[in-house]
């Protein structure tokens, strides 16, 4: 396995990021116009995929126990979870299938709650209770506030199931 202090580990990464970059560079520019949605898509998969085989090669070099496994095993499933949305999107995009929200969401909205997960992991481990629970309530307020803000801003078609109970319940019509 190719480590990232190794020989080959830095020629593969750097080789890989300068390639995305490229495949980026042509999308954005239209270096190819008919194509540039398949570019644009093979750009996202490619750092995708070397994402998750780095993130997977981490996870596999720590100790078989420990918040520092597990925050890495949370890492390593968001990492699964982004690239399968953005294999099941190139799917979509080669079948001409357009529809908001797509088939990929499903994987797509996995990445927070993975990451959530492997924060709270890492905060069990390394803060007190009391300082825990002080981040913790700090991030429920945070959550709770960015829902607040972007509910208002979501199309009619992505009303959430809260909102809908909300104003079944006090009597308002949307």
């Amino acid at each position: 396995m190719w480590r990232a202090d190794s020989k080959r580990g830095i020629p593969v990464l750097l080789g890989s990021s300068a390639f995305c970059t490229a495949l980026w560079l042509l999308s954005i520019n239209g270096g190819i116009p008919p194509g540039t949605l398949f570019w644009d898509n093979v750009h996202w998969t490619l750092s995708a995929a070397v994402a998750t085989w780095m993130v997977l090669a981490a996870m596999h070099r720590t100790g078989s126990a420990g918040a520092l496994r597990r925050t890495r095993i949370w890492f390593a499933a968001t990492m699964l979870a982004n690239l399968g949305g953005s294999i099941i999107y190139d799917v979509e995009c080669a079948v001409g299938y357009h529809d908001i929200p797509g088939y990929n969401v499903i994987l797509f909205v996995l990445l927070g709650p993975c990451l959530l997960l492997g924060f709270v992991e890492q905060l069990r481990e390394k803060s007190p209770g009391a300082q825990r629970r002080v981040v913790l309530i700090d991030l429920g307020c945070a959550i709770a506030q960015g829902y607040a803000i972007s509910e208002p801003l979501a199309p009619e078609e992505f009303e959430s199931f809260v909102t809908r109970s909300l104003r079944r319940a006090s009597g308002v019509s949307g």
